[in-house]
């Protein structure tokens, strides 16, 4: 507390004690939530990985290397959130679980990725590595085809349009139009921005690279929503109290 009061971090007097308060009760519950999955720590996980790309009617060989961390037993990736969980967060963990799936040995029966934020619990259950590959191909390709292009694939709006329309029950995109007016209003509200929230299309990245969201941007905006995120949105699971 003294060292804290010293940097110059916490407020002045008894409102140090209740800032302390309002950060550490909700991190005390998130921790709760995640220590009964830590079994066992495991040696990190090696991604070495190489994949056939077909970029301008050539293909290359992209290799994707790396390590995967916070892996417990039995075979389980833990990733935490000290905030909410948001589109980024979830994309991140979507990567790493797509890696781990896909560096699995054939005997291991799980490939799970947990995740744990201040406003819920989620599950990417295993995938097979066959098919953990395939979308890391199509991903990486899609990666390999911004370097040379801008693409209009803004995160948080995609975000926002995928769970517009999006069927829990069938694990599909609902295309009736009303649905559809009500998801195109939430990714137009995203990039624009208003009252209390920055405006995605505020990013100088995107302002520099798209002025604006015309429609035939907006268009393609939604197709990369649902090639890119659909299926991160299909595996992701939202848990209870287990």
């Amino acid at each position: 507390m003294n060292n804290l009061r010293a940097q110059g971090i916490l407020p002045h007097g008894h409102f140090a004690d209740i800032y302390l308060d309002q950060q550490t009760e909700p991190m005390q519950a998130l921790a709760n939530e995640v220590k009964p999955h830590l079994i066992e720590k495991l040696d990190d996980v090696e991604v070495d990985l190489q994949f056939n790309i077909d970029i301008e009617q050539s293909s290359r060989i992209f290799t994707l290397q790396g390590w995967l961390k916070q892996h417990v037993a039995p075979n389980v990736l833990i990733r935490v959130k000290s905030g909410k969980g948001n589109a980024k967060f979830f994309m991140e963990c979507y990567l790493d679980y797509l890696c781990f799936n896909a560096v699995k040995s054939n005997d291991c029966t799980s490939g799970d990725l947990l995740m744990f934020c201040q406003d819920g619990q989620w599950r990417f259950s295993a995938m097979p590595a066959a098919q953990a590959q395939t979308h890391l191909q199509r991903l990486i390709t899609l990666y390999l085809n911004g370097q040379r292009l801008p693409i209009p694939f803004f995160i948080q709006c995609a975000w926002d349009y995928i769970n517009g329309c999006f069927d829990d029950k069938n694990l599909s995109i609902i295309m009736d139009e009303k649905v559809q007016a009500k998801s195109d209003k939430a990714l137009q509200s995203r990039f624009d921005g208003g009252f209390m929230m920055t405006g995605e299309g505020e990013d100088p990245y995107i302002d520099r690279c798209f002025s604006g969201l015309p429609d035939e941007v907006k268009q393609q905006l939604k197709e990369y929503a649902i090639d890119i995120l659909l299926p991160l949105r299909q595996q992701l699971e939202e848990l209870g109290n287990e």
